[in-house]
């Protein structure tokens, strides 16, 4: 498995990885796709999609629920 964003010339610390980094290599194009990134960012859907129906079930929103930010908006 390519560890994308700690090998290379550009290799970060697991300290200064990003959110930012980490969304980028989940979805980067051919060879520079981190399978590892691409499972962080599934796993991390699936608990959002969780909560959000939880959230949805507890306060019943008549008028639906908003889902905004920099890291829903890059998913």
């Amino acid at each position: 498995m390519a560890r994308v964003l700690e090998t290379g010339e550009n290799a970060k610390t697991p300290d200064q990885i990003t959110s930012h980094d980490i969304v980028t290599a989940a979805f980067a194009k051919d060879r520079q796709a981190d399978p590892l990134c691409r499972k962080v960012v599934e796993k991390f859907a699936e608990i959002l999609a969780v909560e959000v129906g939880n959230h949805a079930l507890k306060t019943l929103p008549y008028g639906g629920i908003f889902l905004i930010g920099g890291v829903t908006n890059g998913i």
